[in-house]
C-alpha cells in the first residue's frame, strides 16, 4: 500500500468571476464547488489517507477568457489585467480555493497547474505565482505552474497536454507568448480563437448564453437557420466579420502568416478539433508515448489502439448540449482521470465520473 500513488487528472471546469444570488451570470459557467470539494475530500481521506496523490489540473481551470476588467474584455492582456482577472475568480469561488487549499495541506499532496487557452495568462510567472500562493503561502513547492510548454510528461510513457495546441484557431507560440515591440510593457498574443472569445462570443452570450456550450456548432447553425433566423443570421455574419478584419487589415501587434489563415479555415470546417485522431497519430509514431491525456473539446473519451496504447479526454465539468446523433441532448458528467502507480506493475489508467459519497441531490442551476 505504501508503494501506491495516484495522479488524478481534471480539466476545462471554467471558473469564472462566481454567482450571486438571484443573478445570473452570463459569463460563469461552473457551478460545481460543493461537488469538487467533496471530490477533493475523497482522494484525500479514507482509502487513500497517506498516499501520494497529484492533482493535475491540465487546462482551462480558470476561464479568464470571460472575465471582465474595468467593466470590459480587455483584447490587451497586461499582467496587471491577468492578475485582475485570476483574483476576480478566486474571490467568486471561495469554495474552490479553500477545497485546493485543504487538499494541499496533506501529506504527499501536490498540484500541477497546465494552462489551456483559456487561462493562459498563467504564462505570466506573476499570474502563476500569485496562485500559488493564494493556495499555498507555507508550502509554495508542493505546487507548480506549467508555463514554458504545453506538455507534461509522466511516467510510463504517459503524455498529459491541454489539446489546443492541435488547433490552429487556438494555437499559441510558447516561444514567443508575448508581443513586447512597441507596447509600453509585454501583452499577451492571443491566438485567432481567443480574439474571437473576446469580440465576438462573450458579446452573443448576453443573448443565448448557451452559445458556447453547443457542440457541434455545424448542426447549431443548421437547427439556428430554421429555429432562430435571426440570431443564427447574426452569428454568421459576426464570424466572418471577425474573421476577415482579424487577418486581412491591417494589426499593428497581431499578424497571421497566409499558411496559419489557411490552416485556421481548413480546420475549423470541422467546427470540433479532432484531439483523438492527433492522439492516434502520436500513438503510432512515437514508441515511448502510451497514453496522451487530453481536454480541450469537452468530449470525455476512452480510446484503446493498438498495442495497448491510450487516448483519455477528461471532458468538462460544465453544461454541454449536444446535437449530435450519437449523444444527442443536455449532458453534465463530471468525468476525470485517474492514474495509478503500484511499484514496478505497469501504470492502470482510467476514466471515471465522479457521482458523490453523501448527497442524494443537487441544486439545479440551468
Amino acid at each position: 500500500m505504501q508503494d501506491k500513488r495516484l495522479k488524478v487528472i481534471i480539466s476545462d471546469f471554467h471558473v469564472g468571476e462566481g454567482h450571486q444570488m438571484g443573478i445570473y451570470n452570463n459569463y460563469d459557467d461552473f457551478y460545481f464547488d460543493d461537488e469538487f470539494t467533496e471530490f477533493l475530500e475523497y482522494y484525500s481521506n479514507n482509502e487513500y489517507d497517506g498516499i501520494e496523490v497529484e492533482l493535475i489540473i491540465n487546462g482551462d481551470f480558470f476561464d479568464l477568457l470571460k472575465v471582465r476588467t474595468d467593466g470590459q474584455f480587455s483584447e490587451n492582456i497586461t499582467v496587471k489585467v491577468a492578475l485582475s482577472k485570476l483574483q476576480q475568480c478566486i474571490q467568486g469561488h471561495p469554495k474552490v480555493i479553500a477545497a485546493l487549499k485543504k487538499f494541499i495541506a496533506k501529506d504527499n499532496h501536490s498540484i500541477t497547474y497546465i494552462p489551456g487557452n483559456h487561462d493562459i495568462e498563467f504564462m505570466f510567472p506573476e499570474v502563476g505565482d500569485y496562485f500559488v500562493q493564494t493556495i499555498s503561502s507555507h508550502e509554495p513547492k508542493k505546487i507548480r505552474v506549467i508555463n514554458d510548454t504545453d506538455t507534461y510528461f509522466l511516467e510510463g510513457g504517459i503524455q498529459v497536454q491541454h489539446g489546443h495546441q492541435f488547433e490552429p484557431a487556438n494555437a499559441f507560440n510558447y516561444r514567443k507568448i508575448f508581443i513586447t515591440k512597441d507596447v509600453p510593457e509585454p501583452i499577451l498574443d492571443l491566438p485567432w480563437g481567443s480574439y474571437y472569445m473576446l469580440k465576438v462570443v462573450n458579446g452573443l452570450k448576453t443573448e443565448k448564453p448557451y452559445v458556447d456550450q453547443v457542440k457541434p456548432i455545424s448542426l447549431f447553425i443548421l437547427h439556428g437557420l430554421l429555429l432562430d433566423f435571426r440570431f443564427t443570421i447574426k452569428f454568421i455574419w459576426m464570424t466572418i466579420y471577425h474573421f476577415f478584419r482579424t487577418q486581412f487589415v491591417e494589426n499593428p501587434f497581431r499578424k497571421n502568416k497566409l499558411l496559419q489563415t489557411l490552416l485556421i479555415v481548413l480546420t475549423s470546417i470541422r467546427f470540433i478539433p479532432d484531439l483523438e485522431g492527433n492522439a492516434q497519430k502520436i500513438l503510432k509514431h512515437i514508441v515511448n508515448i502510451n497514453a496522451i491525456i487530453m481536454g480541450h473539446n469537452h468530449k470525455f473519451r476512452y480510446r484503446a489502439f493498438e498495442n495497448n496504447k491510450l487516448y483519455v479526454n477528461t471532458g468538462t465539468w460544465t453544461r454541454m448540449i449536444n446535437l449530435g446523433i450519437d449523444d444527442f441532448g443536455h449532458e453534465i458528467k463530471l468525468t476525470y482521470c485517474v492514474i495509478e502507480y503500484n511499484s514496478n506493475e505497469k501504470p492502470k489508467i482510467s476514466l471515471q465520473e465522479w457521482m458523490g459519497t453523501r448527497k442524494p441531490h443537487r441544486k439545479v442551476n440551468f
